[in-house]
């Protein structure tokens, strides 16, 4: 079964060719005057003339338009982003085997296995309220606030059992 497409969906298309058979048909079993059949025919030349136009524009700004640096090209030619990546990944790579390291070494510290645990983990906790303390004290001193808890933590892990 075929059911043709809407005139209003080849319009909005821009498949002027195939609707302007089925508006001629719309006026004709409409029994339109020739004063609207000439309006409606000047209305769809104005409609194809200003899609096209629109067109063209846009496939001149895509042909004019330099193609986008890849992210790479774009984070080497920055420096200060470079350097910032690399700092990150400095610090998560320390982060990440600190921790795993004190997980693991934890069952071989002197004392009670679960006091260790509870302080080690104290450190964990700064770590991840740091965030929360950034939108209070600011970035500085949200690191500082978690470094000091931090500092605290392992003290009181090294000196009191």
């Amino acid at each position: 079964m075929y059911i043709p497409e809407s005139t209003v969906f080849l319009l909005e298309k821009g498949l002027f060719k195939y609707a302007r058979p089925d508006i001629e048909y719309l006026l004709k079993f409409n029994k339109a005057s020739e004063e609207a059949k000439v309006i409606a025919r000047s209305l769809l030349d104005r409609c194809e003339a200003k899609k096209k136009s629109v067109f063209e524009v846009n496939l001149k700004k895509l042909k004019n338009s330099e193609a986008k640096p890849s992210m790479i090209k774009s984070l080497m030619s920055d420096k200060l982003a470079l350097r910032n990546l690399v700092m990150m990944i400095m610090v998560w790579v320390s982060s990440s085997f600190t921790f795993y390291l004190l997980n693991f070494l934890v069952k071989y510290m002197p004392g009670d296995i679960y006091f260790n645990s509870v302080v080690s983990g104290l450190s964990c906790c700064a770590m991840l309220l740091e965030g929360t303390m950034q939108n209070w004290l600011g970035v500085r001193g949200g690191m500082l606030v978690s470094f000091v808890a931090t500092v605290i933590s392992t003290v009181w892990l090294c000196f009191f059992d």
